[in-house]
């Protein structure tokens, strides 16, 4: 077994600048792996090969990132991220069966994001309806809750980050900060 690791700064800290940093997404020409050939559910080395291909993609489109769609044209997921977006008030974000990574992050935010009162669906997303959401984020255990400003350069929303990301970004950093008695049993000291 090999254990990869290396430093990382956050994204998301209370008071971190980057935060708030614009980014701008495409849909990638580049499909989701299905389930069929490369079991997504399985966080391995050989799924980010098709990451590297859609970010790839996006930098030399002038993005900063890419969504994936899977094999049925339905929304996946970023290229190293769950998504979920917001759309009248609820949270919602693509099933197993869209070809995503089964993320422990993904899990503790449909977990927690009802505490703060927003229902949270699991459901199949169209692309139109993430042109339409409004407000979208990554969730991941690098990049943590990280907002998208626009997807195809449709923006999302008014605001940017939208309030409903930033309340679960702020709920999710207190979270891992061991400041929720509810989630302490999440967190292994070191």
């Amino acid at each position: 077994m090999v254990v990869p690791v290396w430093p990382f700064d956050t994204l998301l800290g209370k008071n971190n600048p980057s935060f708030r940093n614009e980014r701008r997404f495409m849909v990638s020409s580049w499909r989701r792996v299905s389930s069929d050939a490369l079991p997504p559910q399985a966080k391995s080395w050989a799924n980010y090969a098709n990451s590297q291909l859609a970010i790839r993609e996006a930098k030399r489109c002038g993005y900063d990132n890419a969504v994936f769609l899977d094999s049925r044209g339905f929304v996946s997921e970023g290229t190293l991220a769950c998504l979920m977006m917001v759309r009248e008030g609820k949270v919602i974000t693509p099933p197993v069966s869209a070809s995503i990574l089964e993320s422990v992050t993904r899990g503790a935010f449909i977990e927690f994001i009802p505490d703060l009162g927003y229902p949270v669906e699991v459901r199949d997303v169209t692309r139109v309806e993430l042109y339409a959401s409004d407000e979208a984020f990554l969730c991941g255990t690098g990049g943590e809750c990280t907002p998208i400003t626009s997807v195809d350069d449709i923006k999302l929303g008014k605001e940017y980050p939208g309030p409903i990301t930033k309340e679960i970004a702020a709920y999710y950093s207190d979270i891992v900060a061991g400041n929720v008695q509810k989630y302490k049993h999440w967190l292994t000291p070191v």
